[in-house]
């Protein structure tokens, strides 16, 4: 599970690689940097609370 959630964190990153060089590349040097910072931000947030997030190993049924 912990593979998992690192593999979804490096999508999450390559994904924001993607989304800006695209940005950047179509619109050239961004004036909504504060839009294309605040995206990024919560991705990165997104992916910080799964990498810490701590999983149950337990597989008892209550």
């Amino acid at each position: 599970m912990k593979r998992s959630a690192l593999q979804l964190e490096m999508a999450i990153i390559l994904h924001l690689l993607v989304i800006d060089i695209t940005i950047y590349s179509i619109k050239g040097p961004v004036e909504e940097y504060y839009a294309l910072g605040v995206y990024n931000l919560l991705w990165l947030l997104i992916a910080i609370m799964i990498g810490t997030y701590k999983y149950n190993e337990s597989r008892s049924n209550h």
